[in-house]
């Protein structure tokens, strides 16, 4: 053939090292390989040509063109180059050139092998496996891999004898024979479906590992990563539980190469990432073999080794990977396993001589507060090991500060309440780390006084409003890098949220400098300017509108500036400032928003951010990658979207704001209804949700201003009629957002529509429901039941992170139905029955956050039913005792609550289980695994004592309730204990009167905390009052049972 030579010179003339050469023979090459009879050229010079990289690249070009010009071969030809191949893969003397022809007859064999064809290869395979050449038994196991990967069905029928081949090369003389059965072995995974497979494949495992080992020992990653990935996907296949006994075994081989520090740290990674897999799919057979304390050992060991130098930002670290896999364990697998494990391991790490391995200590402890917060907050650890945290941020190293500093910003976020009594030890260690010498410390100090200081009431914070205030203010200034100023001031901002009106001294002199920031347009600074106006916005809606009045204009004008410009980041951020200025004007916003819509609307409409590319890319002809291209690629840039979400969110606060008056005006609703009609289907979950809560906020906003307002207890067909506006517009929003449930594929979004239907029947009342209550159960129905859009298999999700999705997503579907018995009370009777047959599975579940959100469904259904549950009685009691012995301290609270509640409102029905339940409560009033449970525990007691006083013995109960009071975290009950105490005091009690010591030195602690007007002052009254009817008997109650602040708290009601 006349093409021969010319290919050949030009395959040569494509291997040249030089650039502009290679591009002109591909151009050319690309033209030939568009002809079927290329196919015949390619086969000739595979065979004949004496330079085996032409030979390698003729078979390269041969895989990638055989299977589109196969067809239009001669049967003559197509047999001819069947033949020679399989000659060519066994006596070709170039290794590379036979790993060219087997991908060739891997490619003709997916097109043959289904339609029945080429018979013979398969036995041809089977005979190299047995051959006495390495590279024959090498490149056998090559095709099995390629083989099984991409026509595997129609090998599956030979299961049994592809495991035995395979086994035999596990167990090769030759390594190389070895590493390729490994590779290929993972094949056979996606078949494992009978017991016999499972065993075999089982058989399997042992010589795996060991072929894992050579190759860690080698070095060579691809290889080990593969064979863990063959792992991970046996862990996620949950359904075969005999699986679970090859675990222990695989998980150990893990710890192993974890903790080889002489080993690439890809390949240690690996190991470690099949733990993950097996925390997230397999949790209880780790608990079960006991092997979380080896595997914290190891990961703690990791996290104490020292970061190579140069990194790049973002480069994978030892450190880095251990602390995720902490991370991911401590809040998968529940703080009984994993909490006393690393308690024991840190002490010897915090006084390590090592400052990465007290690093190592600090990083744990910051990662394990979200898992193990139910532990931690216990007072008995959280004093400790904040003792270890703050004396670490005085350390030499650098490193051990930043860790200690971030670490305290996680307590802030994980360990609340509680953390918050240490408000003073923690924030003058964070002012600290502020004029700390290096960048990363004051870096982090900014970012958890940011983190602390949102959760700060305006008493907690206000002593230390001027220190903060003071030193953010002097780094914003006094720095030229700008990822500092923006941490600076998003604490500041912050401080001003937390601070209220009291910020209202600092504003005449920062709000000045912050405006200025807001001039700023060049790109440089504009994500500061977006920061600044965030902290000028939250400013404003702390000081309130007098004191904010000399700033409105300019900084009005500024932010409408802002909204002309070409960045996204300052648009959003510019809308989140109306939000905040919409808030603090209220109705008077109005006059705003005619200039401020259109922007809004453009960006809710825009398309700016969205490109699809479908510009052809130039095949390379000598790359050997699968893929050839084709089809177009969907860019979405994240600050568009943020931008679109922020837009859609502002729309809903200003009707919330500005009220339904605006909304009515036809050159507005006409407008945004539009602009959400574009966007309600849009691909974004972050953009449907905040459409879909805009539009709730209007429907709100219109009810308000229709002035119909629901009377509670009331019958349905008592209640008002919605106004027209309103029955007009909720009869598009509401079948829109029910559908929205069963129909959408983001939980999320489900979720929050659960929480918008949820919203409207608290404010628009039962009048809803008598249109849409079928609907919305059957909706609710479908979520329990996992058969909602949403909740069908997602090929693109992600185990962990979609189980949580899964989780909010019910809680956010139970929250509608406590919305709808809350507005129907006794009238949700009818569907009680309905909605418990719906829970039922949840309450069985083996998720404790399952079981806990069924229990809490139930107790507060109840609540809202009042008197009208005593006919259920019998049932639900016992499924609040079940509850009460439960392993899960959050299941055991709620079911506490849940019984606390049965009894007060079934009355004389639940007279017979008083015994049994001050039995149960005796133990979990000194359940201290969680503070909810003391304080579901005291409220149960009070629900009784208010409902049968009679049949609760005072004299015992009294003294063991006061003594656990007052409540640390259920401040709810506040009103139910206190108003029992309350109520027996009035009544003069003779059990109360005999411990009213108690009672004076409980109320002396109870006064000080977070209390409601109206208890704090009938608290208040009756002090003063014993005072005066008793005073010798007060005073030395005072003096002999009081603490010294006790006795303080009780010297300043009689002042205020």
């Amino acid at each position: 053939m006349e093409e021969v030579p010319v290919v050949e010179d030009l395959l040569r003339r494509a291997l040249q090292p030089n650039t502009q050469i290679v591009m002109e023979a591909g151009k050319q090459l690309n033209t030939i390989m568009k002809k079927p009879k290329s196919i015949e050229t390619l086969f000739i010079i595979l065979h004949n040509s004496q330079y085996p990289e032409v030979r390698q690249m003729a078979g390269v070009m041969l895989r990638k063109k055989i299977a589109g010009h196969w067809g239009k071969q001669s049967d003559v030809l197509q047999a001819e180059i069947k033949k020679s191949l399989l000659t060519f893969l066994t006596s070709d003397p170039d290794m590379n050139v036979r790993r060219s022809v087997a991908n060739v007859i891997s490619t003709i064999a997916t097109v043959l092998l289904p339609a029945g064809q080429w018979p013979e290869l398969l036995q041809f395979l089977f005979e190299c496996t047995r051959s006495p050449q390495i590279e024959h038994r090498e490149l056998a196991m090559d095709l099995f891999d390629t083989l099984t990967e991409n026509i595997g069905e129609i090998l599956r029928p030979h299961f049994t004898v592809l495991t035995g081949i395979f086994r035999d090369g596990l167990k090769d003389p030759e390594s190389r024979v070895r590493v390729a059965s490994l590779k290929a072995v993972g094949s056979l995974v996606g078949w494992l479906s009978t017991d016999a497979e499972v065993n075999q494949f089982k058989e399997l495992v042992p010589l795996m590992i060991q072929v894992i080992g050579y190759c860690v020992e080698n070095d060579m990653e691809e290889e080990v990563t593969r064979a863990f990935e063959v792992f991970d996907d046996l862990a996620e296949m949950t359904e075969i539980k005999s699986l679970a006994t090859i675990t222990p075994d695989i998980v150990r081989l893990a710890l192993q190469i974890g903790s080889m520090t002489n080993v690439s740290l890809t390949i240690r990674k690996t190991a470690l990432t099949y733990i993950e897999w097996i925390v997230n799919y397999r949790p209880k057979s780790l608990t079960k073999h006991k092997i979380i304390p080896s595997i914290l050992e190891v990961a703690i060991a990791m996290c104490s080794e020292a970061d190579e130098e140069d990194l790049e930002e973002g480069e994978l670290t030892a450190h880095k990977s251990a602390s995720q896999l902490i991370d991911m364990i401590t809040t998968r697998i529940p703080s009984n396993a994993t909490f006393q494990p690393i308690m024991e391991i840190l002490p010897r790490y915090i006084k390590d001589p090592s400052p990465d391995k007290r690093r190592a200590a600090i990083t744990v402890l910051s990662v394990m507060c979200e898992g193990c917060a139910d532990k931690m907050i216990n007072p008995k650890y959280l004093s400790h090991e904040l003792q270890w945290v703050c004396s670490s941020t005085t350390d030499q190293d650098v490193n051990v500060r930043e860790a200690s500093i971030v670490c305290l910003g996680h307590f802030s976020k994980f360990l609340q309440p509680e953390i918050m009594e240490f408000s003073s030890t923690v924030l003058p260690l964070l002012f600290q780390g502020i004029n700390d010498s290096d960048e990363r410390v004051i870096k982090a100090s900014c970012y958890s006084l940011e983190a602390f200081c949102s959760d700060l009431s305006e008493e907690e914070i206000a002593p230390y409003v001027d220190g903060l205030v003071g030193r953010l203010t002097g780094v914003i200034s006094s720095t030229k890098n700008k990822q500092l100023q923006e941490l600076a001031l998003s604490a500041l901002s912050s401080t001003a949220a937390a601070s209220g009106v009291a910020f209202i001294n600092y504003a005449p002199s920062l709000l000045p400098p912050l405006i200025s920031f807001m001039e700023l347009s060049d790109a440089d600074h504009i994500q500061l300017r977006c920061t600044a106006t965030e902290c000028v916005g939250l400013i404003a809606a702390s000081i309130g509108k007098d004191a904010f009045a000399p700033y409105l204009n300019r900084t009005v004008a500024l932010a409408l500036d802002g909204c002309k410009s070409d960045y996204e980041e300052l648009r959003e951020y510019t809308y989140s400032f109306f939000c905040n200025i919409a808030e603090l004007l209220l109705l008077d916003f109005k006059v705003y928003i005619p200039e401020i819509l259109p922007f809004i609307l453009k960006s809710i409409t825009s398309e700016d951010g969205i490109q699809f590319d479908e510009e052809e890319q130039e095949e390379s002809i000598i790359s050997d990658d699968e893929e050839e291209g084709g089809g177009g690629a969907l860019h979405v840039r994240t600050a568009f979207l943020q931008e679109k979400s922020a837009a859609c969110h502002a729309i809903g606060v200003f009707a919330k704001c500005a009220g339904g008056q605006y909304i009515l005006e036809s050159r507005y609703i006409d407008h945004v209804a539009s602009a959400f009609a574009g966007v309600r289907e849009y691909f974004h979950e972050d953009v449907k949700v905040e459409v879909d809560s805009a539009e709730k906020e209007i429907l709100l906003a219109l009810h308000k201003a229709s002035g119909v307002q629901y009377v509670p207890c009331a019958p349905v067909v008592s209640q008002p009629a919605l106004h027209n506006n309103v029955v007009q517009y909720m009869d598009v929003y509401l079948p829109a957002i029910i559908e929205r449930i069963t129909k959408d594929v983001d939980k999320e979004v489900v979720g929050n529509a659960c929480g918008c239907i949820g919203a409207v029947v608290a404010e628009l009342g039962p009048r809803v429901l008598e249109k849409y209550m079928s609907a919305i159960l059957d909706a609710f129905t479908m979520i329990t039941s996992k058969k909602t859009m949403s909740q069908q298999d997602q090929e693109d999700e992600e185990g962990e992170e979609d189980e949580q999705f899964e989780m909010e997503m019910i809680v956010c579907a139970f929250d509608m139905i406590v919305s709808i018995s809350k507005t129907l009370r006794a009238d949700m009777l009818p569907y009680f029955q309905f909605i418990c047959n719906a829970i039922a599975p949840y309450q069985r579940s083996e998720s404790e956050n399952y079981r806990s959100a069924a229990v809490g469904l139930l107790a507060e259904m109840c609540n809202a039913m009042g008197s009208s549950i005593a006919q259920y009685v019998p049932q639900l009691i016992e499924v609040s005792f079940k509850g009460m012995q439960d392993e899960s301290a959050e299941v055991r609270s709620n079911s506490t609550f849940f019984c606390g509640v049965l009894l007060q409102h079934a009355g004389i029905a639940a007279h017979n289980y008083y015994p049994r339940t001050l039995e149960m409560l005796s133990t979990s009033i000194d359940d201290d695994s969680l503070p909810n449970i003391i304080d579901n525990s005291c409220g149960a007691l009070c629900r009784m004592i208010m409902t049968a006083p009679h049949l609760v013995p005072l004299g015992q109960v009294l003294p063991t309730l006061m003594d656990h009071l007052p409540l640390r975290r259920d401040m709810e009950e506040n009103t139910t204990v206190y108003k029992a105490l309350f109520h027996l005091y009035n009544s003069q009690d003779q059990a109360l009167m005999a411990v009213l010591p108690k009672m004076i030195s409980c109320f002396g602690r109870a006064s000080a905390t977070p209390l409601e007007k109206d208890l704090f002052e009938e608290m208040q009254r009756i002090i003063k009052s014993l005072a005066q009817q008793h005073p010798q008997a007060f005073e030395s109650a005072v003096q002999n049972q009081c603490t010294p602040a006790e006795r303080e708290n009780i010297k300043k009601i009689f002042s205020s």
